[in-house]
Parts: C-alpha cells; sequence; structure tokens
C-alpha cells in the first residue's frame, strides 16, 4: 500500500538515489530544498521503503513542481500520478489558485502525466536542460489552474 507523508531533511539521501538513477544532470543542491520554508516535499513509500517524491514551491497564491521523481523499479505504477493528485488537493487546501512547471521536451512521460492533471502549455524556455554530452534540451512551460 502507497503511503505519502512529507518529508524533511532526513531524507535527503533517498531522494538524491532516486534522481541520480532518473536523470543523467540532476540538482544536487537538494539541501537548499529542504531548508527553503517555501517548499513542500512529499514521499511515497511502500513497505517503508521510499520510492519516489515531489517539491513545490509556493509563494502567495501560486505554485510551481519543481521536481518530481520516481524510482526507476516502480515506473509506470501509478505512483507520480498519486503524488501529483496529493500535491494538487494540498495546494488547494493552501488556496493555491495556480500551478506551473517546467518539463523536459524529450520527457514525453512526465507530460502525458501533467497533461492528465490539466495543465497547458503556455510557454517554452530554449537550452534550458544541460545534457551530458553538453548539448541542451528546450522546456516546456505548463500551467494549471486550481479550483
Amino acid at each position: 500500500m502507497l503511503n505519502i507523508q512529507r518529508l524533511d531533511l532526513n531524507h535527503i539521501s533517498w531522494c538524491l538515489d532516486i534522481l541520480t538513477s532518473n536523470f543523467d544532470s540532476p540538482w544536487k543542491e537538494l539541501d537548499t530544498i529542504f531548508e527553503n520554508s517555501a517548499n513542500r516535499v512529499y514521499g511515497a513509500f511502500i513497505e517503508g521503503e521510499g520510492v519516489g517524491f515531489i517539491v513545490i514551491s509556493t509563494i502567495l497564491d501560486e505554485s510551481e513542481i519543481l521536481m518530481c521523481a520516481v524510482n526507476p523499479q516502480y515506473h509506470k505504477k501509478g505512483i507520480a500520478t498519486d503524488l501529483v493528485k496529493h500535491s494538487l488537493k494540498d495546494l488547494k487546501v493552501l488556496g493555491v489558485v495556480a500551478a506551473f512547471l517546467e518539463v523536459d521536451t524529450h520527457n514525453l512521460a512526465a507530460q502525458g502525466l501533467y497533461k492528465k492533471f490539466g495543465f497547458e502549455t503556455v510557454g517554452q524556455r530554449k537550452q534550458y536542460y544541460r545534457q551530458p554530452n553538453g548539448s541542451y534540451h528546450d522546456a516546456i512551460v505548463m500551467r494549471l489552474s486550481i479550483r
């Protein structure tokens, strides 16, 4: 059974493990995420094992999903969907009216996940994600109205 709960700095190690197993150039400064009071970090657990997490930053009535990652062994099991769903419910309670995110133009799975919740493309950031070979991928900017 999946359990979603708020995370703190004590969870940074397994969050970093999940990031590095998913992304070629992960954001390694996770301590700054946990230390920022504007951020909420939720983790998904199965039988006590951390299998995924999501980070949301909120300023006034707007939020941004900064990252969402799931252990590759648990991909395609609905964990990212559950993390997004849980987070959006929380944002609604907090009075957030809009959520934003950036997603790699090559990450079709993530784009599909966010579209399932009603996120719409509102822009693009050129050469946003640096690749290991030194090239860059563009990012799609997506927005969701929360009511």
